[in-house]
């Protein structure tokens, strides 16, 4: 233990001895083994802004803003993102070797961290030691302009109404330019910790930032007149400039289909209003009506925020904003309201559902043949989340992330009246590995009897016996995703469905639909026919029941129900199960054909087991 503490420290040591350019001697430094690795950092860190405007990495703005990320990253105590900056620093500099590198990946999960920040954290000085440096080597020019400011101080000092004309001056100018990137990183410090959340809020202010700030080349018609788009402020918008960034919104392509539009990449660089121009004329297609109003509504909450937290914000009318931005079917053309239409999603009913396990494991034909054995196999054995995601999707109405994400230790049992109740536990076991959507999320939810009998406490002993945490093997995204969970089924059901449903408009089906199929389910098993007062509150009760099962309410019930999502009494977890247990998928034959299939291959399964008892 010492010897590799005593090897990662030597490495800090000496990329700070290398790296870090304290005497800022420019002339006695070229062709210097100092200058090799500054110049290697500052290549890195070279950027071109929103604005299309290139900064070296030795300026200032290059150095804020990598000093910022990193000191972001720290305090995040988000290890991947730690992990991804350290890795970025190591990539840009020569002093720590490939070799030494490789040992440190070899380090235990805590030395490897404490390496990783403690390199983040000598990197910050040596880049706020070059800001220094270039700070510096002006300091001759402010000498010079000394004896001028001293006389402009003393002029101040003796015209008192002077001084006061300049301060309104300058505050007219502050009220005409806006902060961006400092009030975006601002509003966006809330969601480090949830990169997916970041990342898509990021994108929306950052494309809210370029609409406001224009591009003279171009316009909108606003009531049949022209409206360049020149540089706007977000208090001196007008009702114009405002409806321009309605229009803009409602007109930006989908930026996900940059394989056929690459131009799109570089949205950032060339701008968003460029691209949304450009991408009219090719034909791109626009994001549905709902996509639309999640980029409105992220402008919504940054306004508000920048109300709230901002003293310069104070009297913004967020109101105004906000009715403009709320954008309805009324405010597409034609051709968008077609497309709209057009899009809208066929619930996943049961006989889709219990179709697609009929025949899951057949060929086209309906015969099972050896492909289709081979696929039941390889989907049991190697790649198990093929097949158990389409069965705890059906059988939880759980959210895909919050399956992909589940660990060994979220299966839970308790013994309730002599009865096993068997459950998973949606909550945060381990902060760096998973994430819950809100506070809703935590909640247990009993594992259906007919996943029983399909394998799951068979599946769960085999992955304990292997000394493993996770319960499937999924590589996670850039946005710390495990999207490999969904995937197949996202695939399969829609080739199932457009092999079978050719009249059906569209096959946009995906796994939340099984989440939707269950709640659909749920609801249809607690009707309640009479108008009787004392039945209608029995069905909000089984509603509320809902909500603790699935982690969600409806948005009617929002404002009215406020409850623990847990399952803490033994009588409602078992209460919970039976309730569950009593749901009519109407998916029979589809489960008696995977029932055989499994039987078939691996015998009867695990009925009971001893695993995470909780007392």
């Amino acid at each position: 233990m010492k010897e590799l503490i005593q090897f990662t420290s030597e490495l800090i040591s000496r990329y700070e001895n290398e790296a870090n350019n304290i005497s800022n001697d420019y002339s006695n430094q070229l062709n210097t083994r100092i200058r090799e690795v500054e110049d290697m950092r500052f290549n890195a860190l070279s950027y071109v802004d929103e604005n299309s405007r290139t900064w070296a990495g030795h300026t200032v703005e290059a150095l804020d803003r990598e000093i910022n990320i990193l000191k972001d990253a720290y305090d995040s105590n988000n290890k991947p993102l730690i992990s991804q900056k350290a890795r970025e620093i190591l990539n840009r500099q020569n002093i720590i070797t490939k070799e030494e590198i490789l040992k440190i990946d070899y380090l235990d999960i805590k030395e490897k961290s404490d390496f990783e920040e403690a390199l983040i954290k000598k990197e910050r000085e040596i880049l706020l030691q070059d800001k220094r440096n270039y700070l510096n080597k002006f300091e001759d020019t402010k000498i010079s302009n000394s004896k001028s400011e001293d006389n402009i101080l003393d002029l101040l000092s003796n015209h008192p109404q002077l001084k006061t004309l300049i301060d309104n001056i300058k505050h007219q100018n502050e009220d005409k330019t806006d902060n961006w990137d400092y009030l975006i990183e601002t509003f966006l410090s809330d969601y480090i910790n949830n990169p997916s959340t970041y990342r898509s809020k990021e994108i929306a202010l950052i494309q809210f930032k370029q609409m406001m700030l224009g591009d003279k080349a171009f316009y909108v018609e606003i009531n049949d007149k022209k409206h360049y788009l020149t540089e706007k402020t977000i208090l001196t918008a007008s009702v114009s400039d405002i409806k321009a960034v309605k229009a803009l919104l409602i007109d930006l392509p989908k930026m996900t289909l940059t394989k056929d539009y690459p131009f799109m990449k570089k949205w950032r660089v060339q701008g968003v209003i460029y691209t949304i121009f450009t991408a009219k004329k090719l034909g791109v297609e626009k994001n549905l009506l709902s996509g639309i109003n999640s980029k409105a509504d992220v402008i919504k909450d940054f306004l508000k925020f920048l109300k709230i937290s901002e003293d310069k914000y104070k009297d913004l009318n967020c109101e105004r904003w906000s009715k403009i931005l709320t954008i309805t079917k009324s405010n597409l053309n034609s051709d968008d309201l077609s497309f709209n239409d057009k899009q809208v999603l066929i619930p996943l009913q049961s006989e889709y559902i219990n179709g697609f396990l009929l025949n899951r494991y057949k060929d086209k034909k309906g015969i099972r043949t050896g492909t289709a054995s081979r696929n039941f196999t390889k989907h049991t054995n190697s790649r198990p989340h093929i097949y158990w995601s389409v069965l705890l999707g059906i059988y939880t109405g759980a959210r895909a992330e919050e399956l992909a994400q589940l660990q060994i230790k979220d299966i839970q049992k308790k013994i309730i009246k002599d009865e096993s109740v068997y459950f998973i536990d949606f909550c945060i076991t381990d902060y760096e590995n998973q994430s819950i959507k809100n506070s809703s999320s935590i909640r247990r939810t009993p594992i259906h009897n007919n996943l029983i009998e399909l394998g799951f406490l068979t599946y769960v002993k085999n992955r304990k016996s292997i000394n493993t945490d996770d319960l499937f093997d999924l590589n996670r995204n850039k946005d710390s995703k495990r999207k490999d969970f969904q995937r197949s089924f996202n695939d399969e059901i829609k080739e199932y469905i457009k092999e079978n449903y050719k009249d059906l408009p569209n096959y946009r089906f995906s796994f939340h639909g099984l989440r939707s199929h269950f709640i659909a389910k749920f609801i249809k098993s607690i009707i309640v026919e009479s108008d009787d007062e004392m039945e209608e509150k029995a069905s909000l009760k089984e509603l509320i029941y809902l909500k603790k099962l699935i982690g969600h309410t409806a948005k009617k019930f929002k404002d009215d129900i406020t409850v623990n999502t847990y399952f803490k009494e033994d009588l409602e977890l078992l209460n919970a199960k039976r309730r569950i247990n009593e749901i009519d998928f109407h998916i029979e034959e589809g489960f008696e054909e995977i029932k055989r299939l499994y039987t078939e291959k691996y015998g009867e399964p695990n009925l009971d087991l001893d695993i995470n008892i909780i007392l």
